[in-house]
């Protein structure tokens, strides 16, 4: 799909009016007075008026030559472009020539009024500052197929939308021109800026047939959002504008303005992609005043002499010393204890079997088993260098491009979930197993799309998924001690500490070292407490003194020990591993779990007991499947590099899972380890 260009901002102008010569006008109007009939007298008086206050304003002295400009307006952004899609982004079978859209520009800038005329022409040089929104929306109709509804044949059609929106923060340095004595200026400049954003959304919607839907299921697809990439660094324009001034005073002038500007650069660099803009607004030109100069008051005369003080010394009542102190570091003032918690980290690994199966003759995903998809784009997300691929499988009852249809399903999915086309690799087989014609159910797993991860040098990675828990160990006893010294010039008579604990008070008298006793409870349970501590004392002459100290004391977990795959069992905790997965009637593994191999072997060189636990379906007799787990048990220890003095081997011929569903027997054709925690 093509993308749809950016459009660039045109920038307006705003400058404020040159008053009209009053001084020519009154002369002209003097010159016909005595021609004038008596009748007229009092139209020529209210022109001499209006002259008059023009000359006045005109030569106000306590004005300065700059004006500052402010301006609002609304964009017609207009987008001419050629091109099919955004680099990098895909889309087909479309060209994007061009779209309409609608934005806000907001201005700031100033402008100098030069003493003399220009060609007779009063002008002023101005710049201006404006951020603009010129994006637009790129629609496109196309025709991709003939498609067959009923008994008759229809064309398919589709709208292709981009809608771009472009940020810009630009800069306009213009000249202004008044030619004429009416208050009506243009402006001629040139706008160059930079995009503050560049972003897209694009889709293609289906439009005919009215009754037909994309293979997503719906009427829309290929919907994809987000940067335009490879976006200009740099918008330039020329702009022409026109000033109309409706409201002036000595200072403020009010002006609708209307301008465009001619976009010359392109959007995105790579492609043939412009931007002009039409604005409509208003600007407001406040000319700047001369300040006053300060005047500085006069003296003030010198005060009176002071009389003599006598000062009688009061008796005196301190704190000396107020502070918590906590494995003998002082606590400051609000601060956060951090209180470590010996925790247990129990890591749990869950390789997954990297099926999906579907009903028959149809390519709709399961979604009992978006855990095994979230878990392959998870892993892909972290390793950039996996590869997926993607094996589509059809039975023999099916038609043979119903295997295609899954596996292009799939690889839509992963693409949809950030994983680009380039890490996706598609094959599709229908190959029977030779038992199908004895095991029906045979057929069942048939219908399905194998995935497999894999990267340079390391092959058959397997899919997996990770949990996490935290639990608190036994927490040791821990306290707070609270230091408090004062003294007095007198008896003291009160001192008390308040101990506030999460809103819960208690007091007790200040004694040299008190306590505040941590509770293991809370720590373990990781329940924060605000601690805020009151010293209040008081003397015989009256003085009251107090002193705050506010902390919290936040517990902070320290992994002491992590445990891998804890199961409960009958003999106790042990960590249990999937070794890998067989296929039917296999004693070799097709996924293999590798990555536990050196673990296991380090927990059998400390002389952890190992069991082996080798699984079948239920398919065939007890005395094969006996003999088919036995060869995988003897397979996994020679991967893993184990003895059979090291291991003790269970067979399970018929699983440990429900063997009524292709995905249980899948899961029952498998090898497990459990090693003992001690």
């Amino acid at each position: 799909m093509k993308t749809q260009p950016d459009l660039q901002q045109v920038k307006l102008s705003s400058a404020s009016q040159t008053a009209p010569n009053g001084e020519q006008q009154t002369n002209s109007i003097c010159g016909r007075e005595s021609q004038l009939l008596s009748q007229r007298l009092s139209w020529i008086i209210l022109l001499l008026t209006i002259v008059s206050c023009s000359t006045l304003s005109a030569q106000d002295t306590t004005l300065l030559p700059w004006r500052l400009i402010a301006n609002i307006s609304g964009n017609g952004n207009f987008h001419s472009s050629s091109f099919s899609q955004l680099p990098g982004i895909p889309n087909c079978c479309v060209e994007f020539t061009g779209g309409t859209g609608f934005g806000l520009t907001l201005g700031a800038g100033a402008e100098y009024l030069p003493k003399k005329p220009l060609l007779g022409m009063n002008y002023r040089l101005g710049g201006i500052i404006r951020f603009s929104s010129i994006g637009a929306p790129l629609k496109e109709t196309n025709f991709f197929a003939n498609i067959i509804v009923g008994n008759t044949v229809q064309k398919g059609t589709s709208e292709h939308l981009l809608d771009a929106s472009f940020s810009l923060l630009s800069a306009e340095p213009y000249i202004y021109i008044q030619p004429t004595s009416l208050p009506l200026g243009i402006s001629l400049g040139i706008e160059a800026g930079t995009f503050l954003g560049a972003s897209y959304s694009q889709k293609e919607t289906l439009l005919t047939p009215s009754n037909a839907v994309f293979e997503t299921g719906t009427t829309t697809r290929n919907e994809v959002s987000g940067s335009i990439p490879e976006s200009a660094g740099l918008y330039a324009g020329i702009n022409l504008a026109a000033r109309y001034d409706v409201y002036q005073t000595e200072s403020l002038t009010l002006s609708p303005e209307v301008s465009y500007t001619y976009g010359i650069t392109n959007l995105v660099s790579s492609l043939q992609w412009k931007a002009s803009v039409l604005r409509a607004g208003i600007s407001a030109q406040y000319q700047l005043r001369k300040s006053s100069p300060i005047v500085a008051p006069p003296p003030p005369p010198p005060p009176p002499p002071t009389p003599p003080v006598v000062v009688v010394k009061p008796k005196q009542l301190s704190i000396t010393v107020f502070r918590a102190v906590y494995n003998n570091v002082a606590i400051n003032n609000h601060e956060t204890l951090l209180v470590d918690v010996p925790s247990t980290q129990h890591v749990f690994t869950s390789v997954l079997v990297p099926k999906v199966f579907y009903s028959n003759n149809t390519s709709q995903f399961n979604p009992e088993q978006q855990s095994l998809l979230d878990a392959v784009v998870q892993q892909c997300l972290s390793d950039t260098t996996l590869h997926i691929n993607i094996l589509g499988s059809a039975a023999t009852d099916e038609p043979p491009t119903i295997a295609t249809q899954r596996a292009e399903a799939m690889a839509s999915q992963l693409r949809s979930s950030g994983i680009t086309a380039q890490r996706i690799h598609v094959t599709t087989t229908i190959k029977a197993p030779s038992a199908v014609s004895r095991y029906p159910e045979l057929l069942e797993e048939m219908r399905s799309v194998t995935l497999s991860l894999s990267n340079t040098g390391k092959r058959n990675v397997p899919i997996s998924t990770i949990k996490y828990d935290t639990v608190s160990n036994v927490v040791p006893p821990s306290d707070i001690r609270v230091h408090t010294s004062y003294k007095s010039d007198t008896t003291i008579i009160n001192a008390t500490l308040s101990i506030a604990t999460n809103g819960n008070t208690t007091t007790t008298h200040a004694n040299e070292e008190n306590y505040i006793k941590l509770s293991p409870e809370s720590l373990g349970a990781m329940h924060t407490q605000q601690i805020g501590l009151t010293l209040n004392v008081s003397d015989g002459a009256g003085n009251q003194k107090d002193s705050r100290i506010q902390f919290t004391v936040q517990p902070k977990r320290n992994i002491v020990s992590t445990l891998h795959n804890i199961v409960n069992t009958d003999n106790g905790d042990v960590s249990e591993w999937i070794v890998g997965f067989c296929d039917f009637d296999k004693p070799t593994f097709y996924q293999i779990n590798s990555e536990v191999f050196p673990q296991i072997r380090e927990y059998v060189a400390k002389g952890r007991k190992v069991e082996l636990i080798a699984l079948t379906d239920n398919l065939g007799t007890d005395e094969h499947n006996t003999t088919l787990a036995q060869a995988r048990a003897r397979e996994a220890m020679r991967l893993i590099g184990l003895s059979t003095e090291q291991v003790v081997i269970s067979l399970k011929p018929s699983g440990i899972h429900t063997n009524t569903t292709p995905m249980g027997r899948s899961m029952n054709r498998a090898v497990v380890i459990r090693i003992a925690t001690e």
